[in-house]
């Protein structure tokens, strides 16, 4: 079964904030939620929902300098509900700029969802484009979370991405970055799956933190032969 992006995925989310919340969706039963996070000074987001509770994992995590991009996972259940995204920033309840973004995917391995991870940094990279990770199963789904520390711009991408740019009245309280998605699956494992990034300006002083995940596709169980009785083969050979 091919991996697809259900249509009730909520947009991403972003502020200077305590914390952020989605937009209220209805994921299908049997469903994966995929959250990318993009923050300010803090590693760990901690997800919650309305509805019944869901399991969250970060799967992968990378920091570069007090940019912070990580990626969980949750198996879905059918229900009306939003996601929250708070940092545990000096201890909660300080402001900090965040951004979070839910992926609603159908067809991906319940069992073993990740075939592998991929993280890096950049600085004072105009464009980039970097190979996150090599393949390791066929018809897998890449993802990618993406924070620019110096929020140079609000950048874009030539993958299927959404960006955000959060800028702080006073401080250092400022981010930009977005989330990406592979506009395909990665057909065969062994393939070098990249993702682009555009920082927007000709002189971009950038401080990029990426995490990326290889999303498993459902194994397709093959159907099987009907067994015919060999009473019934000899049968038709007699005839």
């Amino acid at each position: 079964m091919p991996i697809t992006v259900h249509s009730s995925s909520p947009s991403l989310v972003s502020g200077n904030a305590v914390s952020v919340t989605t937009g209220s969706f209805s994921p299908p039963a049997g469903a994966l939620l995929v959250a990318c996070q993009m923050t300010k000074y803090d590693s760990t987001m901690t997800l919650s929902n309305t509805g019944s509770a869901l399991s969250w994992t970060q799967r992968v995590t990378q920091i570069n300098t007090n940019g912070i991009a990580a990626i969980y996972t949750a198996p879905a259940i059918s229900q009306f509900m939003t996601v929250t995204g708070t940092l545990d920033f000096f201890g909660g309840g300080t402001t900090a700029a965040m951004a979070l973004k839910i992926y609603v995917l159908a067809g991906a391995d319940m069992t073993q969802p990740i075939g592998t991870t991929g993280s890096t940094n950049s600085s004072g990279v105009q464009n980039w484009t970097f190979s996150a990770y090599t393949s390791t199963a066929a018809d897998s789904l890449g993802i990618c979370a993406a924070s620019d520390d110096y929020q140079t711009s609000t950048p874009a991408s030539t993958d299927v991405a959404e960006s955000f740019n959060v800028s702080a009245s006073s401080g250092s309280n400022w981010l930009s970055g977005m989330s990406i998605r592979k506009a395909a699956t990665t057909p065969v494992p062994g393939t070098s799956v990249t993702f682009d990034i555009q920082s927007g300006e000709a002189s971009a002083s950038t401080r990029w933190a990426v995490a990326a995940v290889e999303i498993r596709a459902a194994a397709t169980s093959s159907p099987q032969r009907p067994l015919i009785p060999a009473c019934a083969v000899h049968r038709a050979s007699a005839w």
